[in-house]
């Protein structure tokens, strides 16, 4: 799920106040403004289920002559984590994510796989498979190198040729 702006100004919102819960009145003024309109009320709650769903956030609700209404909010570890500009490297939740722009990653690859232990006649397909291959693709191998371990190199190249259909 990727973040809308309403979403964006409640959990950031929410993170302002350190973890602590924050009362409706506060959390209205702040994101929508003083004398919000109903729609936006509306909308806001609604936005706060879907962050709650999520476990972005945990939420105090309460039952009204109006309907459902919530008495408080507070963002959750992993609501943290979605926030962070680092991609999640707080890791709150023990998840780390780690992003990388796909060149790099094509050049983080092929720095682990073309080593002098690897033939030069396989170091040429790998490097254009490298070149050619989907951002999935470049998930798949990362994974198969992280698994593989650096400490065999031939092995991690053999393990990741396979993935781009390359026998060895």
């Amino acid at each position: 799920m990727s973040l809308n702006t309403l979403q964006q100004a409640i959990l950031e919102e929410l993170d302002n106040n350190c973890g602590d819960s924050v009362g409706r009145d506060h959390l209205v003024s702040q994101v929508l403004g003083e004398g919000a309109e109903n729609d936006k009320l509306k909308q806001l709650y609604f936005e706060l289920q879907s962050l709650e769903e999520e476990q972005l956030v945990k939420v105090l609700w309460v039952n009204s002559l109006d309907g459902k209404e919530f008495l408080d909010a507070q963002i959750r570890p992993k609501g943290r984590d979605r926030l962070s500009e680092d991609g999640g490297l707080t890791a709150e939740q023990h998840i780390v994510t780690v992003r990388f722009d796909i060149e790099s990653l094509r050049e983080a690859i092929a720095a682990g796989l073309l080593t002098p232990n690897v033939p030069e006649e396989k170091q040429g397909a790998l490097m254009k498979a490298i070149r050619e291959a989907p951002g999935t693709m470049l998930q798949t191998a990362v994974t198969k190198m992280v698994e593989k371990g650096m400490s065999d190199p031939v092995g991690t190249a053999k393990a990741v040729a396979g993935l781009f259909g390359i026998t060895w």
